[in-house]
């Protein structure tokens, strides 16, 4: 294997990385929007601090999680980002 072909494969994991940060973000604040609209609109303020309790208990150790897996293992994130079902029907 000669230095192109390891200087292309690194540069492949990056772009496959950068990409994975972009879905995994772009699912993080869409979820975080959803949650969101769905305690803020019905309660019509912003200053409900058990909304805001909420969400940063359950999106805080959400984020440090994504964060942990996208250093060390890109390819679990990858597979909990795509929840595809592979089976039509559940046994």
């Amino acid at each position: 294997m000669g230095i192109r072909e390891i200087y292309e494969k690194k540069q492949n994991i990056k772009d496959m990385t950068t990409k994975l940060f972009f879905q995994a973000l772009t699912k993080f604040l869409a979820g975080l929007v959803l949650v969101g609209a769905l305690l803020f609109v019905p309660a019509g303020t912003f200053a409900y601090w058990q909304g805001w309790l909420f969400i940063a208990l359950l999106f805080g150790p959400m984020f440090i999680a994504g964060v942990v897996l996208l250093l060390r293992q890109p390819e679990l994130l990858r597979k909990r980002l795509d929840a595809k079902e592979k089976e039509g029907e559940q046994k």
